[in-house]
């Protein structure tokens, strides 16, 4: 009963509709991660040119992770966007629709291609924590 409540809908072509399905996750993946990689290394270069590498005093380190966050809430609105419009070849085959996934959001490859590859970020982090604020001891 488990499986074919899973796969099974009401609607007719269940299990085409599903591998339709993964197949549009998979390359939203491709997709999100991609676009993630270019955006998240293109932020770290800007903000390396700005801020440098060394933290001059903690408030700029405080200013410095504050607007890290603000790019990346800005790109990954953009990556979004940029996504949604890419047309998913095999939309309406079987009664697939390719707006209703909820993959289209992407924030956990968005977030996995930042923590890969925002190096930068990561280490001011660490900084402002352990050295600046002392909140938790070096391991």
């Amino acid at each position: 009963m488990g499986e074919k409540a899973f796969l099974y809908d009401g609607k007719p072509y269940p299990f085409q509709r599903f591998f339709i399905r993964l197949i549009d996750i998979g390359l939203l993946g491709i997709y999100f991660v991609i676009l993630s990689i270019a955006f998240s290394i293109g932020i770290e270069y800007v903000f390396i040119e700005i801020f440098g590498k060394k933290p001059i005093n903690t408030f700029l380190l405080i200013l410095e992770i504050l607007l890290y966050a603000v790019a990346i809430m800005i790109i990954s609105y953009i990556i979004r966007n940029i996504v949604e419009l890419i047309p998913f070849p095999l939309d309406k085959l079987y009664g697939y629709n390719h707006k209703r996934i909820s993959e289209l959001k992407g924030g956990v490859i968005f977030a996995f291609a930042i923590i890969i590859f925002m190096k930068n970020f990561k280490r001011k982090l660490d900084i402002l924590i352990h050295d600046h604020l002392q909140i938790l001891e070096h391991a």
